[in-house]
């Protein structure tokens, strides 16, 4: 539980730093990231976590996310959100793997559609620090 708390606790310092000095691109993963985090959220039943509507509805969150990084990547360029999708790859296959065998083990699973979280934070976070450092473009979101 206390991983939980600080992963979101340097999200929210990581949101924050987005919207005060990140370009565009950042602050669209941003809320990205904290709309799959709130629909994930609100999609677990405090009953059955692994009920089967539960597991396609957090797979249709993850597959946003995937497609919302690939589109700010095409976008604008940006090498950290095509590395992003590559984790968030790993995530939607954790789901994939549990609708094939419905006996993989929770923690397993977890685990996998976790996987991307830590990743993607340090990813936003370099690109946030950066952003000040980039050679200025006449490209939108520069």
């Amino acid at each position: 539980m206390a991983f939980v708390i600080a992963f979101y606790l340097a999200f929210a310092v990581l949101a924050a730093l987005a919207l005060w000095r990140a370009a565009v691109p950042e602050r669209l993963a941003v809320a990205l990231f904290a709309a799959a985090a709130l629909l994930s959220y609100l999609s677990l039943p405090t009953v059955r976590a692994d009920a089967p509507q539960v597991l396609i509805r957090l797979l249709l969150i993850d597959l946003a996310v995937l497609a919302g990084l690939v589109v700010l990547a095409i976008r604008y360029g940006r090498r950290w959100c095509i590395i992003a999708a590559a984790f968030q790859i790993v995530s939607t296959l954790a789901h994939f793997g549990r609708v094939i065998d419905p006996a993989m083990d929770l923690d397993v699973y977890a685990i996998m559609e976790s996987a991307s979280s830590i990743p993607q934070l340090v990813l936003l976070a370099a690109a946030i620090w950066r952003h000040p450092r980039r050679p200025q473009r006449s490209s939108p979101g520069s």
